[in-house]
């Protein structure tokens, strides 16, 4: 049997991307395609500007106002990764930039705002502290080595296991440099999964030589749903509208 129709529950990226090659290379129509997103504006398409945050405070030094907004920067990624990604912008146009698609955007941006951190970790009574030294030692390098090759077959061992409790032994891991520098650049903690941080240094691998400085750091124009999701957005709605509109419909 041949599918004639696709049913994408959810509004994201990997939905998106799926109606983009349905499109372009199976020669679909966009009335082909039904999306069921989950909401319109939020963290389903990738524009969350959510109200009412109160967990990013310093709960060591209250505050009479807790609520704000979260302002998303710049996406950062990394070419050298981020391949099915970069391939995928380059079938859509720029939102804001004529002639280009998003991925031509974002390689002009990025090539013209080159990121290179030079006070990546301070510290009070010292200032810049060098990145470069990541104070590892013996047992934080073979438990890392561990966690990097172990098998996919294998990860299954992580089910449910915290960062913190695959370093349970080894609590020194948390007061090097690297660990800050890890945690604040992919927004780690502790608590967070250890597959979650097995897959993320196999993905970001080129950054353990670099990381001191971010100069491996690619970032888009602006945030993740003005420079990817609706780059995206804007793209299917054409195609539905020019299925619409062609003769004999």
């Amino acid at each position: 049997m041949v599918k004639t129709k696709a049913i994408m529950i959810g509004a994201g990226l990997s939905n998106m991307a799926a109606a983009v090659y349905l499109i372009q290379e199976a020669h679909w129509h966009g009335d082909q395609i039904t999306f069921y997103a989950l909401d319109d504006h939020g963290a389903n398409d990738g524009s969350e500007m959510d109200d009412a945050k109160d967990d990013y405070w310093n709960v060591n030094h209250p505050m009479e106002n807790t609520r704000g907004y979260i302002a998303r920067g710049g996406r950062m990624l990394n070419y050298r990764t981020y391949v099915d990604l970069m391939d995928l912008l380059g079938r859509v146009p720029s939102v804001t930039e004529a002639g280009l698609t998003a991925a031509e955007d974002t390689h002009e941006f990025d090539a013209a705002h080159r990121t290179f951190d030079k006070a990546r970790l301070l510290q009070g009574g010292k200032g810049i502290i060098d990145g470069g030294k990541l104070g590892l030692n013996s047992k934080d390098r073979s438990l890392l080595t561990k966690l990097v090759l172990m098998p996919d077959k294998e990860e299954n061992r992580l089910d449910n296991v915290s960062i913190a409790e695959y370093f349970k032994d080894d609590p020194h891991i948390f007061q090097t440099n690297f660990w800050y520098m890890w945690e604040t650049t992919f927004a780690f903690r502790t608590q967070s999964s250890a597959q979650e941080l097995r897959r993320y240094m196999h993905q970001m691998i080129y950054e353990f030589t670099q990381i001191e400085h971010l100069v491996g750091v690619n970032r888009t124009r602006y945030n993740q749903y003005e420079s990817i999701m609706l780059p995206l957005i804007n793209y299917l709605k054409d195609q539905l509208s020019v299925r619409h509109e062609s003769p004999g419909n």
